[in-house]
């Protein structure tokens, strides 16, 4: 009897501990257009692009260039998103870019406003949590971008590296990332 008891004691902890829930505090959105679908306000845009050239036969590098470009006052840029599978882009941004040669600072390019008036269609990839966009005047938004998606916050971003070894003496490597978020 004694031996019971505790035994008892022991399976009622057990039985609460396990009733806890096991559901995740956020809930598991399925990735569609349908799900995207919706007008989102651009709420960050940030850019880098690197390009080196490089002499062949000797190897040394003969410049790098940084472009950073940055966009601000973004609050009226809007993205619409339709289940069909297209976009609008409307709205205006102020960008800045910096062009750095070698370390030494070349050209800066500020408060420039940009005015944008787009669309195209796009293309979902769920296995590999891409969207393609293709876009008619190709303002903002145009190529492949990994995709990340909550129900509120779709985060782009589109990293590319391009090397062009041709015959003649030169190497140029461009590379180039690109992060946009958009928030409903």
């Amino acid at each position: 009897m004694k031996f019971l008891k505790p035994l008892a004691i022991l399976f009622i902890a057990v039985s609460i501990i396990s009733c806890g829930s096991d559901d995740d505090s956020t809930p598991s959105v399925e990735l569609s257009s349908a799900t995207i679908s919706g007008s989102y306000s651009l709420t960050e845009l940030v850019g880098e692009e690197e390009v080196s050239v490089t002499l062949n036969s000797s190897g040394a590098e003969v410049e790098e260039t940084l472009t950073t470009s940055v966009g601000s006052s973004l609050a009226t840029v809007t993205i619409a998103l339709a289940a069909d599978n297209t976009f609008e882009i409307t709205g205006s941004y102020v960008l800045t870019e910096e062009v750095t040669v070698d370390g030494d600072m070349e050209d800066a390019l500020e408060g420039v406003i940009i005015l944008l008036d787009d669309s195209g269609e796009y293309t979902l990839d769920t296995d590999e949590d891409t969207i393609t966009f293709n876009s008619v005047d190709q303002q903002l938004l145009e190529g492949t971008y990994d995709f990340d998606f909550d129900e509120d916050t779709i985060e782009l971003v589109q990293s590319s590296s391009i090397g062009d070894e041709s015959e003649t003496t030169t190497t140029t490597t461009s590379t180039s990332d690109f992060r946009y978020t958009l928030v409903r």
